[in-house]
């Protein structure tokens, strides 16, 4: 893979007038974590700085509510362009903004600004914001819509079919979207091959169909190539075209291209994809693995098998050491998919603890056993064994009794999940055992669990326990100020639902100082594989720079595993427990900003809005689904080659803080870090 270019500003990147103020960013920064009500920045509104009123325009759409609306359509009629794009972006993070956002795609005439509008509609639009972004699409030669409109429908196009495929998934669509790939303009062609990825066109006329399979065979870029494979991989009537396109594609140079042919294959039936078993590249075959055990036609069992086999004779020592030996990563990924399918009779063979964990892990899809499943839930050594057999049980819908006794685990996450679990039941048979698990509990998942279950059996026109105890009251009380946001959501929730006079509505903020976080420039990554660096933007997302740094500076990423590695897509991180469920016991905020998911971005992870804590990414391709979705902060400046090269075997290091001074000294206010 070609060295990462430095990232370049799209349409949607405001070009700023002059630095804000320390202090007025200082005031904004505490409005957004306390998420206060719009009203608490008219100041900025209404400044004379048409900075400021960008950057309340920012701050607007980070509340996400309603009431922000009536500001953001001021502000996005303001005479400077870049307080129009940052009103335009926050408007797409708005609920219930698509009339607004139609009114100014009628009004504006400036070509970034109709392009930030166009690409608000992809987070919220319905029809008629739909028919705006096919308009955008359309081609009236000899004067064809400016690529930036064009590009900024066609990603939009792609967010919106996250959601509501059906509605955009149409052939007069497909047909605008096939158009755009004729463009000489690389962005409005990644951007279309994005949306009909995400679209999974069924239907198509028979010159669409061609001409799309011949762009996508033609197609220079392997991102966008990646992308058209994948979308072609729906259309019902494309035939005999796709053996001989699949056929080329599965011997492209570029591992991201090969990739999506695997993944294409199990969608279409290309049985062709066993010849990726042997790929150089294991990214490569651990996704064909996957594609051939969803392909019935084949013999499943003889050709992963022996894969399983290969990686299996690795002694239980030899495995320790050389847990990312690719002999057993293929051999995990193949016995997963193989126990996937239902094609493991007995997995008893891979689960005692003499074997390698990922083969323990891999073989626990395959466990019917709700009996076998509670012990391994409560007694294994690995975290990871006892977090899967815990989501294992949950998938077969056990009996309550078997969930119940998991409530008192030793293993926090092995008993939230179990209340995540109870909650759905909603049966007052259920509210003492929780009520004990959370009377001591400390851990804040459990508690976030524990709370949103017992809520669940409070709430509602029918609840199933209508007189609240006065321990759940109290419970509610104790913990409604906590750092963690589901935590106050669910025990606030509980007094709201009991008529109990709530605390005040804000946690107390964190002492985040944007002139300390405004001198933190990156961070040294050193792995096992090698170091990379991260330009870091506290400009763009304050907060989550200054929790990352401060993370990184109480050592917390310190042998940190690689948890998530997910071929060409991303690689994760931040985990100390080390099965994607750990976190620092507390959440911040989102901030949702103008930097775009390139290859090489870090990301926060997070399990809902503003739910963020430790968890973090890098992608390992461009992943413009993710905009407007999850937080950038930074991205790779150098060593992308090595975070190509991370398996799940590794581990971070160290974690390097670089400022243009010296850090400050830790606030005694500041949540520790357990």
């Amino acid at each position: 893979m070609t060295a990462l270019p430095l990232l370049v500003a799209i349409w949607t990147a405001p070009q700023p007038v002059h630095a804000l103020e320390h202090a007025s960013e200082q005031v904004i920064l505490d409005i957004e974590w306390k998420r206060l009500h719009p009203d608490a920045l008219v100041a900025f509104t209404q400044s004379g700085d048409p900075e400021a009123r960008a950057r309340a325009a920012r701050a607007l759409g980070r509340l996400r509510t309603e009431a922000s609306l009536e500001p953001l359509g001021e502000l996005a009629r303001d005479d400077h362009a870049t307080v129009r794009i940052e009103a335009a972006n926050a408007l797409g993070q708005t609920p219930h903004s698509e009339r607004s956002l139609l009114a100014l795609l009628s009004i504006e005439a400036d070509t970034e600004v109709r392009a930030a509008i166009l690409q608000a509609l992809g987070q919220n639009a319905e029809m008629a914001g739909m028919r705006a972004l096919v308009d955008a699409l359309y081609q009236r030669v000899p004067f064809p819509k400016p690529p930036l409109e064009a590009r900024a429908a066609a990603e939009a196009m792609g967010h919106l079919a996250i959601h509501n495929r059906p509605a955009l998934a149409r052939v007069e669509t497909v047909y605008h979207l096939t158009s755009q790939l004729d463009r000489l303009d690389l962005p409005t062609r990644r951007a279309s091959a994005f949306a009909l990825a995400r679209m999974r066109p069924e239907r198509a006329d028979p010159t669409t169909i061609a001409r799309l399979v011949d762009r996508t065979a033609a197609e220079p870029d392997p991102t966008t190539q990646a992308f058209l494979v994948r979308a072609v991989a729906h259309l019902t009537d494309a035939g005999d075209a796709l053996p001989d396109l699949y056929a080329q594609t599965a011997r492209d140079p570029a591992p991201s291209v090969r990739i999506a042919t695997a993944r294409a294959a199990r969608t279409c039936g290309w049985t062709g994809a066993v010849v990726l078993l042997n790929d150089p590249d294991p990214a490569v075959r651990q996704v064909a693995i996957e594609a051939v055990a969803g392909l019935p036609t084949l013999d499943r069992a003889a050709l992963l098998l022996p894969i399983v086999q290969a990686g299996d004779t690795l002694a239980a020592a030899e495995a320790q050491l050389l847990s990312g030996d690719p002999r057993l990563l293929d051999a995990a990924a193949a016995l997963q998919a193989l126990a996937t399918e239902g094609l493991i009779a007995d997995p008893s063979p891979w689960l005692p603890t003499s074997r390698p964990t990922p083969i323990r892990a891999a073989a626990i899809s395959a466990v019917n056993d709700p009996d076998t499943l509670v012990a391994l839930a409560l007694e294994d050594p690995e975290v990871v064994i006892r977090t899967t057999a815990t989501q294992r049980l949950v998938q077969l819908k056990p009996p309550l009794n078997q969930l119940l006794s998991l409530l008192p685990a030793t293993d926090a996450v092995v008993a939230a999940l179990a209340a995540d679990a109870i909650g759905e039941r909603r049966t007052a048979k259920a509210q003492k055992p929780l009520l004990r698990a959370l009377e001591t509990a400390l851990d804040a998942d459990l508690l976030a669990s524990g709370l949103s279950a017992l809520h669940s059996l409070y709430k509602g026109r029918y609840p199933k326990v209508r007189r609240i105890p006065e321990s759940a009251i109290a419970l509610a009380r104790k913990h409604s100020e906590h750092p963690h946001s589901q935590v106050r959501k669910h025990a606030r929730g509980i007094l709201q639902t009991a008529r109990k006079s709530l605390p005040d509505a804000s946690p107390r903020p964190l002492p985040v100082s944007y002139a300390e976080v405004s001198t933190i420039t990156s961070a040294r990554i050193q792995t096992d594989q090698g170091e990379f660096i991260i330009d870091l933007a506290p400009e763009e997302a304050p907060i989550t720079v200054w929790n990352f740094a401060r993370l990184a500076e109480d050592g917390w990423f310190d042998g940190v595993s690689w948890h998530r590695i997910v071929p060409d897509f991303v690689a994760q991180t931040g985990d100390r427990r080390g099965d994607g469920m750990g976190g620092p016991g507390w959440t911040i905020p989102d901030e949702i900003n103008a930097m775009r998911y390139h290859e090489g971005v870090v990301g926060m992870a997070h399990a809902g809005a503003d739910t963020a804590g430790s968890q973090w990414f890098v992608t390992l391709s461009p992943q413009p689904h993710l905009n407007g979705r999850y937080t950038a902060f930074g991205h790779v400046t150098r060593g992308m080659h090595v975070v190509e090269s991370l398996s799940a075997s590794d581990h971070i290091r160290a974690v390097i803080i670089e400022r243009t001074g010296p850090p400050n000294p830790p606030s005694p206010d500041v949540a520790p870090v357990p």
